[in-house]
């Protein structure tokens, strides 16, 4: 409900293009939200977009987005109690100019990024409640997904491929 109350067809719209016309996508996240940028970066890659995924902010994180085109596109990930290290990278980007899609809990965190979008995110424990990040992650996909529907056939029919030649699968 509140992530439905949340949804901005606008921003969700302009997360789509800047994510369709990357040369590549870089999906980062640390901690707690590492979980969601992996299922970003795997999404992603099944898809056949072409996609890095960063699990922990280093000096190695800057060297890599520092070499960066500018067709690319960063996806920022990060919930309450944001780390000052995706707070300091995401200043980095937009000095950079770097395209940015920031996935963060509201309007009121201190994640921005060129596009944002928001999805509530319970810290009230010590661990996080992810489960609307991870809707409208899978949501992002759905969409992207179908933009390009030969794109994304053509890679999963080769990953299907690959998977039975490599035997990935239990025949239970």
């Amino acid at each position: 409900s509140q992530l439905n109350e949340q949804h901005d067809p606008k921003s969700f719209a302009a997360a789509l293009a800047a994510l369709r016309g990357a040369s590549g996508v870089v999906s980062v996240g640390s901690r707690s939200a590492a979980s969601i940028a992996h299922h970003l970066w795997f999404g992603l890659s099944k898809i056949g977009v072409r996609s890095t995924r960063v699990m922990s902010i280093t000096t190695e994180t800057y060297d890599l987005l520092d070499g960066l085109d500018r067709k690319a596109c960063v996806c920022l990930i990060s919930f309450p109690r944001h780390l000052k290290e995706t707070l300091a990278l995401s200043a980095f980007l937009k000095r950079k100019g770097t395209r940015t899609v920031c996935i963060t809990d509201s309007p009121f965190s201190p994640l921005h990024g060129e596009v944002n979008l928001y999805a509530p995110a319970e810290s009230a424990s010590f661990i996080g409640f992810h489960s609307a990040p991870l809707i409208l992650v899978n949501a992002l996909l759905h969409e992207l997904s179908l933009t390009d529907k030969k794109r994304t056939l053509g890679a999963l029919r080769r990953f299907e491929s690959l998977a039975e030649a490599e035997g990935y699968f239990s025949k239970d």
